[in-house]
């Protein structure tokens, strides 16, 4: 489900150009735990790939965003923005910029 929904996103992602500028030359790992499910949103110049495993060869610091299933949706979905969800129900851990670059992709991109 979480896999669905963040392929969802991508979609509607890959509709914006004004969002696509904004990751061009970024290179990002999110992962996003939702209490049953794990799944990764790769960025790379660009270019967005969604898996449930990382491949071994990435070395690069991975951005953890961890909540209850309905605060993950919430945040794919554009519904609510990191900061609006209260600490106990998600945690984002990550570079501040990247953590809002992060929730304006999703929050935008509806």
């Amino acid at each position: 489900m979480l896999i669905e929904r963040l392929r969802d996103w991508k979609s509607r992602l890959e509709k914006r150009n004004d969002l696509l500028s904004l990751i061009d030359h970024k290179n990002l790992i999110i992962q996003i735990e939702n209490g049953s499910e794990c799944g990764y949103v790769i960025i790379q110049n660009g270019h967005v790939s969604i898996t449930h495993v990382l491949p071994e060869d990435f070395s690069q610091e991975v951005m953890v965003i961890a909540g209850t299933e309905k605060a993950c949706n919430e945040l794919i979905n554009g519904k609510s923005f990191l900061s609006q969800i209260p600490g106990n129900h998600l945690e984002a851990n990550g570079h501040y910029k990247d953590l809002l670059l992060v929730e304006s992709l999703f929050g935008l991109a509806v």
